[in-house]
Parts: C-alpha cells; sequence; structure tokens
C-alpha cells in the first residue's frame, strides 16, 4: 500500500516500484514494509491527526512526536524493528526524525538518487536518502541506492555510482571544512551551540582545517523556501482535491465550518500557511487566499465542468 500518510489513499495499491526499492532488491535487502509519515510528507514534527502519530521510542510513557516527515522511518530503526531505513527529505524530513530519535539521517544531493515512484512535493527539494544508528549504515545504504536513471527520471543526474563507505575510517587529514558565521547568529539554543561545537572539536582532531566563510544570504534561504515550496507542493498536490482523486465528502456543504474541516485531509494546507509566513505580509495573505478558494473549488467539484483535468487549479 501507498497512503502518502492521508485518507485519501487508505486502499491505494502504489502502481510501481519505485527506483530506490528496485535498486535496494538488487542490492538483496528484504523490505520489512511501509512505514508511517505526515500527511503528504508536509510536517517537521511527525504528527497525523487523521492516520495517527508514531510514539517517539525513547519515551514511552509520553507520547512525545518523532520528527517527521518520515516519522515512522525513524521510529522503526530507533525501536529496533528494522535496521535501516529511508525516507525523502524536503525541508528536513529525514534529518529531523534522525535527530530527535538518536539517529543518523543524511539530506542527499539532488538528482543522486533516483526520485522515480516518490510522489513529488516539491522537485527543487524533494530527495530520498538513508536514516540509520551509525554513519557506516548510512553510507552503505547510500551506496545501493544510488545511481543515474535519466531514461526514466527527469531530475536524475548522469553521475557513477560510487562507494560511499570505502574512505570512512581513515583520518581527514587536509579536509577543509567550512563553517558558515551566519550558522551561530540570533535563534541557536545554547544546548545545540555546544552539540555543534563538540562536532567541529571532533572533526579536528581527526585531522580537518576548519575555515570560517560567509553565506551573506542566509536570512533570506527560509522566506525563498516558503516561496518555492508551496507553490511547488500546490501544483503536485491540486490533483488530490476530491474531483478525480482521493476522498469525496458527503456532500458539497455540510455547513461552512463542518465542509472546510471534512475537506482538511483534502486539501492539506489550508489554515496552516499563516504560521509560517509573516502575519499580515502580502506573501501570506496570497497563499492563505489560494488555499481557501482552492479548498471551496473542490467542495463544488460537481459544479465544474466535465473536462476539467488535474490541473485545474495550478
Amino acid at each position: 500500500m501507498s497512503t502518502l500518510g492521508s485518507k485519501h489513499f487508505v486502499n491505494q495499491q502504489a502502481h510501481q516500484t519505485s527506483a530506490t526499492v528496485e535498486r535496494l532488491l538488487q542490492a538483496g535487502m528484504i523490505p520489512l514494509g511501509k512505514l508511517h509519515m505526515t500527511e503528504f510528507a508536509f510536517g517537521g514534527w511527525g504528527t497525523n491527526p487523521l492516520m495517527g502519530t508514531p510514539h517517539n521510542p525513547w519515551d514511552l510513557a509520553t507520547h512525545r512526536v518523532p520528527g517527521g516527515s518520515s516519522s515512522g522511518t525513524g521510529v522503526a530503526v530507533a525501536a529496533g524493528l528494522a535496521p535501516v531505513g529511508i525516507g525523502s527529505d524536503t525541508g528536513g524530513s529525514v534529518r529531523v526524525p534522525s535527530a530527535w530519535n538518536d539517529l543518523v539521517g543524511l539530506k542527499t544531493t539532488a538528482g543522486r538518487l533516483s526520485l522515480r515512484g516518490t510522489v513529488p512535493l516539491c522537485e527543487r527539494f524533494d530527495t530520498v536518502g538513508p536514516i540509520a544508528h551509525s554513519v557506516e549504515d548510512c553510507a552503505l545504504l547510500l551506496s545501493a541506492m544510488c545511481g543515474s536513471d535519466l531514461d526514466r527520471d527527469s531530475t536524475s543526474l548522469d553521475v557513477a555510482t560510487e562507494d560511499f563507505s570505502a574512505g570512512l575510517g581513515h583520518n581527514l587529514k587536509g579536509l577543509r571544512v567550512g563553517v558558515p558565521q551566519e550558522f551561530f547568529g540570533e535563534g541557536l539554543a545554547a544546548d545545540v551551540r555546544r552539540a555543534i561545537d563538540a562536532a567541529l572539536a571532533q572533526l579536528q582532531a581527526q585531522g580537518a582545517t576548519l575555515v570560517p566563510i560567509a553565506l551573506p544570504r542566509t536570512e533570506l534561504s527560509i522566506p525563498v523556501y516558503y516561496i518555492i515550496a508551496p507553490a511547488e507542493a500546490s501544483s503536485n498536490l491540486s490533483r488530490f482535491d476530491g474531483v478525480k482523486f482521493g476522498h469525496r465528502a458527503a456532500g458539497p456543504w455540510n455547513g461552512m465550518k463542518g465542509a472546510l474541516t471534512d475537506a482538511g485531509h483534502r486539501m492539506p494546507f489550508i489554515a496552516r500557511w499563516p504560521g509560517k509566513v509573516p502575519a499580515g505580509s502580502a506573501c501570506g495573505e496570497l497563499i492563505c487566499f489560494a488555499d481557501l478558494m482552492a479548498t471551496l473549488a473542490s467542495l463544488l467539484g460537481e459544479k465544474l465542468p466535465h473536462d476539467a483535468g488535474e490541473d485545474s487549479f495550478d
């Protein structure tokens, strides 16, 4: 099954085996099963009120969030249910559950792993990556998954496969590590700073040279992300509006509040974006207006022309 963490696809059977799983099968690995995620891979906390939220296995007495969107992978590997796992990462969806479950996760370079068979959220940032207990396990898993897929995936890079574990166990003498000074500004928690400093000290102890660098446009990275990612996500997910794909409400109107509540798992962006952009900003108002119109249009699907295509709301 491939539900995308949504009630849209509770009973959906995947139409193809993804390129990532194909390569792992060729390497002799045995898939144990599909894992949980936030709806449509959208959300860093790992919560999913419609399909259930996995428990962070480090505290079974309290239901603590596991991080997302690849929440199930983080929990399964941390709990010992699987030795390694894979997830997708657009804005942290491999790295966050890895960090919150005391694991190693890698945001891979775009194009190194084929996205064929992976439902897109934002093609500019989407990647598939490994989650494991150690760097070595991640390197072995990555080596098995990597490879060009140009004939079936336009985002794939024409780069030869390599053994990412070959350099493990060697000292880091001669390696220069850039340390962006903008990453140590306002908002960095003291305990996070201590952890970063300890990691940098470990790199130095292994022979690496730390080089201070400047990334003068760092402050624009998050605003730019929240322009590109919502735009592409809205385009990619607009087909799941309940008109041709996914769950359909019992009637076009159950009262405005009830109708929008019922549509919440069909148009997951409504009422969520205001917390992601500055309050009252033109960008925020534009996103909210677009999401509202798309949601209302999906509720009135039977009034749309019969030839309305999948991308009617793009």
